[in-house]
């Protein structure tokens, strides 16, 4: 499933819309919805290894337990989204806009996780393992790091 155009090529153009989706469980590594509207959808234990979800719309969507390693998700809209227990290795958060997201015991392996310039503010950070994660220009105003 490739929706890399997103729709904003052409005139008139739509995004991809797979809005209130819940994948749950699948196994979709390499997955492409670069700008796609996903809001308030779940991939709760999904694999989502080498996705690109780079630009896309994922506001208070879920991610539970979901493996993420190499996943891209720059620029995207992750307010409100939960990564609980999630692993998170190498991911490209660059940009993406987190405030009020939930990350409570999430796994950043490698310093390769990127959050440069990213807007943490206001996220539950709880138990998150971020010695290693770069975090260059991120807010993080009013986060919890306990």
């Amino acid at each position: 499933m490739d929706h890399s155009e997103g729709g904003r090529s052409r005139v008139g153009g739509a995004r991809a819309n797979m809005a209130q989706r819940d994948l749950s469980g699948m196994k979709l590594p390499g997955l492409v919805l670069k700008g796609a509207l996903i809001a308030s959808s779940r991939f709760d234990e999904c694999v989502l290894v080498n996705s690109n979800f780079s630009d896309a719309d994922l506001f208070a969507s879920s991610f539970v337990l979901a493996n993420l390693t190499r996943a891209n998700l720059s620029g995207a809209d992750l307010r409100g989204a939960k990564f609980t227990g999630a692993r998170l290795t190498e991911v490209n958060f660059s940009k993406a806009d987190m405030r009020a997201g939930s990350m409570l015991g999430a796994n950043y392996k490698s310093n390769f996780t990127n959050f440069t310039n990213a807007n943490l503010d206001r996220a539950n950070l709880v138990q998150a393992k971020l010695a290693e994660a770069s975090l260059v220009g991120a807010s993080l105003r009013s986060a919890n790091l306990a």
